[in-house]
């Protein structure tokens, strides 16, 4: 879904009772170009707190290319809040908590 201002788009979703979770993602867009898209080199910080879903935006982003959604792989300053799994290469977890 394209949209153009983020809050009506949104409102639009709730209004036809989506939820957080099952509202699919949207792109900003002026004269039908994206405002904004990340590139190579960019510093991402990444949050959200269904692990699941960090988890899978993580590793489109920074570990797989998904040539089937025509996504690939970037190198990112890719920070999270948490580490969600040992495997993934290049993170870099933003709190380090002490049990």
């Amino acid at each position: 879904m394209e949209a153009k201002k983020w809050k009506e788009a949104l409102q639009e979703k709730y209004s036809n009772l989506e939820t957080d979770e099952f509202i699919k993602p949207m792109v900003l867009t002026e004269d039908t170009k994206p405002l904004a898209v990340i590139n190579e080199g960019d510093v991402v910080i990444c949050f959200n707190y269904r692990t699941d879903r960090s988890r899978q935006i993580t590793q489109v982003l920074t570990q797989q290319d998904f040539p089937a959604h025509h996504m690939k792989k970037l190198n990112l300053r890719y920070l999270t809040m948490t580490p969600y799994d040992k495997t993934y290469e290049i993170l870099r977890c933003c709190l380090k908590m002490k049990i």
